[in-house]
């Protein structure tokens, strides 16, 4: 089966197969957000509750059970200590039960021994007149097979064991911090999957890391989302900041930074940005107000440091 088939051949299966009716729709919109060749996608579940018309409790509880039932793989994207978590979605097929294997028709297992009595060549008729060297390259073949579908085993394993964030930066040949791959893993990642990446905008990609590196998790999402819906094609750097912008309008929250921790874990977020005139203005103690979301993944990153530079 070609990859492009993938994400179609799913979608047929998961129309004959015996889930709920509402499970079936709820994959088959969640399939919308592939790409052809039945890649992840990150639909939130926000995204999923307009799109099928059910309550968000309902998308929930049916994409559990679709997991449940081995027609959908779910992964969960983000930094320890963060409350906000990505959810990316992936089509899966069901095992084939032993039970199922066991109630093969006697006839297909006969036709299958007698096809490989006969590609091994000892049928009665073709023992002696089988040439070696048409065996030895039946064979070669064979190992051949099987070498190249154990690679590609192993290589699918490998890339479902990278986070998104890491995955953008292989393919853009990025080289990010932490704070900085929250971009990646929560803005661009969502977006290459399924927006299509023209080349001027994937050298751009460093540049795009850096103006968006300000905004925190939460409008990243929400910036990814709503570009998500309208767009066929990657945004380039003034639309991203565009989005950016009107998303933390909703997202923001201005909170005191009340803590030690606080406010080291907050020095070190502006050290990571490059903001000096932040950082100026921050060491003269003239920062007072702060977005409490920037604020949580700052703790979520740098709150285990902060308390080291703080102990004696």
């Amino acid at each position: 089966m070609s990859d492009r088939r993938r994400a179609w051949t799913w979608r047929h299966a998961i129309l004959e197969s015996d889930l709920k009716p509402t499970t079936r729709h709820v994959l088959l919109t969640i399939s919308c957000h592939m790409n052809d060749v039945g890649e992840g996608c990150y639909p939130t579940t926000k995204d999923l509750q307009c799109e099928t018309g059910l309550s968000e409790r309902a998308v929930c509880e049916h994409i559990n059970l679709a997991v449940a039932a081995g027609w959908l793989k779910k992964f969960q994207h983000g930094f320890r200590g963060q409350k906000w978590k990505q959810n990316e979605y992936r089509p899966a097929w069901p095992k084939v039960s032993e039970d199922a294997e066991k109630g093969t028709d006697p006839d297909d297992k006969k036709a299958l021994t007698d096809g490989q009595y006969l590609a091994k060549g000892t049928d009665a008729g073709s023992v002696e007149g089988t040439d070696p060297n048409d065996i030895k390259a039946l064979t070669q073949g064979q190992q051949d097979k099987t070498s190249q579908e154990t690679s590609q085993s192993l290589s699918h394993t490998a890339r479902e064991e990278i986070s998104a964030g890491e995955r953008v930066c292989e393919i853009f040949n990025l080289n990010l911090g932490a704070w900085q791959m929250r971009v990646a893993e929560h803005f661009i990642a969502p977006l290459e999957r399924v927006l299509q990446v023209r080349p001027k905008q994937a050298t751009a990609m460093a540049d795009l890391v850096s103006d968006l590196s300000g905004y925190s998790i939460a409008t990243l999402q929400a910036a990814a989302a709503s570009i998500r819906r309208a767009r066929s094609v990657f945004p380039t750097i003034a639309q991203a900041v565009e989005a950016c912008k009107a998303a933390s309008k909703a997202t923001v929250k201005p909170c005191h930074l009340r803590s030690d921790d606080e406010r080291r874990a907050w020095r070190r977020h502006l050290e990571a940005t490059g903001n000096r005139i932040a950082l100026k203005l921050f060491a003269g103690g003239s920062t007072t107000m702060v977005d409490a979301e920037l604020l949580a993944d700052a703790m979520a990153l740098y709150g285990d440091d902060a308390n080291s530079e703080a102990a004696p």
